[in-house]
């Protein structure tokens, strides 16, 4: 059910498609190993250079930015995958126009990654990593941001190359906030939430109406 949802959701957004991105999944794929270094290819004939790398995870609904602003003339990108990444089988690598993030291209079917060293408890993760929660994915109306117990000063929307959107002041204190997002056009955006002790948390946000 939980394949099918998501599925669904990325159909859904009209302005993602697919350019032959590489690696594209599905049951005839190699399962992707954590710590490997790997070559993520497209057809730069569909895609306006310059272009913003990511990996998106379908479990967690989270996405891990590769690169910002890559020439996507190239139409290759060697990249190794973080050994920190989480095992799942629900994860595409998307291929957007940095400056018009709106569109965007995914990889065909869902790619595995697996872990090749055991991996930190979800206890000592938490301790460790600054913790966001963002929902829903995708947005039309409101995002409902939340993030751990230290204060926060501002939140930024910005594209997927940095350049800001828009920005909200936090009340002191504060650990969530909930954003209108009605008047930002749909795409892919990258939302960062700037810490009181100067650790900025970042996520991957897409927005559809």
């Amino acid at each position: 059910m939980k394949i099918t949802l998501l599925a669904f959701t990325l159909v859904a957004l009209s302005h993602l498609s697919h350019a032959h991105v590489q690696p594209a999944g599905g049951a005839r794929e190699a399962t992707l190993t954590a710590g490997s270094r790997i070559t993520i290819t497209w057809d730069s004939s569909l895609v306006q250079s310059p272009v913003a790398i990511a990996l998106w995870d379908g479990e967690r609904r989270v996405t891990t930015p590769i690169h910002r602003a890559y020439n996507g003339v190239h139409a290759a990108y060697e990249w190794t995958i973080p050994d920190t990444m989480l095992s799942g089988q629900l994860y595409r690598f998307v291929i957007a126009s940095a400056s018009t993030p709106q569109t965007a291209h995914f990889s065909q079917s869902f790619v595995t990654i697996q872990h090749a060293i055991p991996r930190v408890s979800s206890i000592d993760r938490d301790r460790s990593e600054p913790q966001l929660s963002i929902t829903p994915l995708p947005a039309r109306d409101v995002l409902h941001v939340r993030w751990d117990a230290a204060e926060a000063t501002r939140v930024d929307l910005t594209t997927l190359i940095g350049q800001p959107l828009r920005t909200w002041s936090c009340v002191g204190g504060s650990t969530r906030m909930d954003i209108d997002v009605a008047g930002i056009p749909s795409g892919m955006y990258m939302l960062v939430v700037h810490r009181a002790d100067g650790t900025p948390i970042s996520r991957a946000v897409l927005v559809q109406h």
